[in-house]
């Protein structure tokens, strides 16, 4: 059981929070605002601090940094509905335990506060062994300065004292160590725990002799914060906190922290007593919720962008294909065609963009059948002004089955690696470098797709640690750096696949990606109206258009003249319309506001159940997971925005058609 204070301006949440907390076992206090929250730390300890980021007169950043200051050991969770890569990576800076988002179930609430809860109780574990080494190292100190003159009973009281400090040493979950800066500045260990030797990889007594053994493991990019963190609290007698990778002698990498406070002797020298845990496993958590953060930030913002886009872009292209058709008939149009001709083929470009980024909206992680190589081309296209100016492209697909997977993450998982490849070649000599993709059939079942460069390749050292979080093979100025070939591996394991990295210093790196084959069972009936025949005949219909879009409206009845069309511009009055009469096709959007889409299909099946059968949905590309399990219930066409008079035509004969 811990003790947890939960800060939330909002009563209801807090409320929520602190009854499920209080019935997974806790102690649960709630206050509102962040000066609440600091009062009673102030008053007593809490183990865990979970805390809205925005709250009215405060935020839970600035609370987590003056906590941090305060009470270093309280773990601290943050919660925030406006998710954004920037608020992730304050969070991992700023030593947040762990970053959720709104909302948040009960179970996985839970789960983080256990977690921070056993890092607590882990971290006041070691500050008692902490304090009792210090009492057991001034005690050997006094013994041993009157060593000579002791009696044999306090000559075995001395062995009992440094054998009990050695057993006490050896079960810390850490590396118990004293390290002394001499007024020269000097650094040295004497004392380190057989910790060192499971946990570094290496012998303390060897250490204790030499501590440059030490000092050489820390990573290069973390060697000045140690040396600074250490000067600040000698000179200035604070607590010494510092957080870094240790390279061990094996090759292996890991993420250490230490948190002791100085002490300065007569000797003009400063001690520090203290534990060094790992925290490797804390750090693999805050880049997987990294991840999370930035492909929900990056799904919903690409979301939004390709809906809002669809709709012009939709009235665009079918005004200019009108503009087109009759500047045809025109016995002076030639020039008017060439320009509308010109014109199409540049919108047809844009389309294809938004295809491209359609890809990556929020999915829920649902699967699908996913082409591989109409993937690698969409993630080509977008990832073009990167490599144009680095590498050639080359393509080397075999007709390869298709497999079952998350679009929007596969579709990550080969942008990332694709932009990891160009960003390794330096820009200037495009051709003498190229990028290849190469898409094959494995006999054993499944595909693989390998990305190749000739950038300068990885050394040994580094291609066994590609993989591990917050290890960069490139130089990644955006905050994210070390995590793209970490979240690629997590990302290929969770499609039931697997990533493989080969690379040889000055001859380039390969990055293969291993896929299993989609079963057979796994093929959806077809939705889209592409593949519609056309009737050589057309019979006159009636047709009812549902949009919220007036340039959607305008395109259709332009589209349908030689029908009898009516219009609705939200769902109530195009429900009230198609109950008033019987349509021969309504055209209705999926998502609009006060009544969807869906309702309407839904009201109408009640009383016309035919009628029914001769919807057809106008996607923008914006879904929920109730629209996706909706389309696939209902079996009804669809068209994709922005779409075009062709298929808008295709599907009104195909239906008309099918009536025949």
């Amino acid at each position: 059981m811990a003790r947890v204070l939960v800060v939330d301006d909002e009563p209801n949440v807090r409320r929520s929070f602190t009854m499920f907390l209080r019935h997974g076992g806790h102690e649960v206090e709630g206050v509102g605002d962040a000066a609440s929250a600091l009062e009673r730390l102030e008053q007593e300890p809490f183990d865990v601090v979970l805390t809205d980021i925005v709250l009215k007169a405060d935020d839970g950043l600035s609370l987590l940094g003056r906590i941090a200051d305060r009470w270093p050991d309280t773990q601290v969770v943050l919660v925030t509905g406006q998710p954004s890569i920037d608020t992730a990576a304050s969070a991992v800076r700023g030593g947040a335990f762990a970053y959720l988002r709104k909302p948040v179930s009960g179970p996985a609430l839970l789960e983080v506060v256990n977690g921070a809860a056993q890092v607590k109780a882990l971290r006041d574990e070691n500050r008692r062994l902490v304090d009792e080494h210090r009492r057991m190292r001034e005690e050997l100190d006094r013994m041993r300065a009157h060593q000579e003159a002791s009696s044999a009973g306090q000559s075995e009281q001395f062995l009992v004292s440094e054998t009990r400090l050695l057993r006490i040493a050896d079960n810390v979950p850490g590396v118990m160590y004293q390290l002394r800066r001499e007024e020269n500045g000097r650094l040295a260990f004497t004392f380190l725990g057989r910790g060192c030797k499971e946990l570094l990889r290496l012998d303390p007594e060897e250490v204790v002799f030499d501590a440059h053994l030490f000092f050489d493991c820390i990573h290069a990019d973390d060697s000045e914060a140690f040396e600074q963190s250490l000067s600040v609290s000698a000179e200035k007698g604070e607590v010494w906190r510092w957080e870094g990778r240790i390279c061990t002698p094996d090759g292996d990498e890991l993420w250490v922290q230490v948190h002791s406070a100085p002490r300065l002797e007569s000797d003009g020298g400063v001690y520090w007593d203290g534990v060094m845990t790992d925290v490797s496993d804390r750090k693999r958590l805050q880049a997987e919720l990294m991840l999370s953060d930035r492909l929900a930030s990056v799904g919903s913002l690409v979301e939004g962008l390709v809906h809002e886009v669809n709709n012009p872009l939709t009235v665009v292209l079918s005004n200019l294909e009108l503009l087109g058709s009759r500047a045809s008939a025109m016995d002076e149009g030639e020039e008017l065609v060439e320009l509308t001709r010109d014109t199409l083929e540049q919108v047809d470009r844009i389309r294809g963009v938004l295809t491209s980024l359609a890809a990556f909206s929020p999915d829920d992680a649902d699967m699908t059948l996913v082409d591989v190589q109409r993937v690698l081309d969409d993630v080509l296209r977008l990832a073009e002004n990167q490599i144009r100016h680095r590498a050639s492209v080359v393509r080397e697909y075999i007709d390869a089955p298709r497999v079952l997977a998350n679009p929007a993450l596969l579709s990550q998982l080969f942008l990332n690696l694709v932009l990891n490849a160009a960003q390794v070649i330096p820009e200037g000599d495009a051709s003498a470098n190229e990028i290849r993709l190469t898409v094959a059939r494995r006999s054993e079942g499944g595909i693989s797709v390998t990305i190749y460069d000739t950038g300068p390749g990885m050394p040994p050292g580094l291609q066994r640690r590609a993989f591990d979080p917050f290890v960069s093979t490139v130089d990644d100025p955006k905050g994210t750096r070390g995590l793209g070939l970490y979240i690629c591996q997590g990302i290929a394991r969770s499609l039931g696949g697997s990533l493989q990295a080969r690379s040889r210093p000055g001859r380039g790196s390969s990055f293969e990606v291993i896929l299993p084959r989609a079963a057979p069972s796994s093929e959806p009936m077809p939705m889209d109206s592409g593949n519609f025949p056309r009737p050589s005949l057309v019979q006159r219909a009636r047709v009812l258009v549902i949009d919220d879009e007036a340039g959607i409206r305008r395109a259709l009845v332009r589209a349908l003249a030689e029908h009898e069309v009516d219009v609705a511009d939200n769902g109530r009055e195009g429900l009230a319309l198609a109950l008033a009469s019987d349509y021969d096709i309504v055209f209705c959007d999926l998502m609009m506001p006060e009544m969807t889409g869906m309702e309407v299909y839904e009201r109408v099946r009640d009383n016309n159940p035919t009628m029914c059968e001769r919807f057809v949905f106008i996607t923008g590309g914006a879904f929920t997971k109730r629209a996706r399990t909706f389309l696939e219930a209902v079996g009804n066409p669809r068209i994709k925005k922005p779409f075009d008079l062709v298929e808008i035509r295709a599907v009104l004969l195909e239906l008309l058609d099918d009536e025949d």
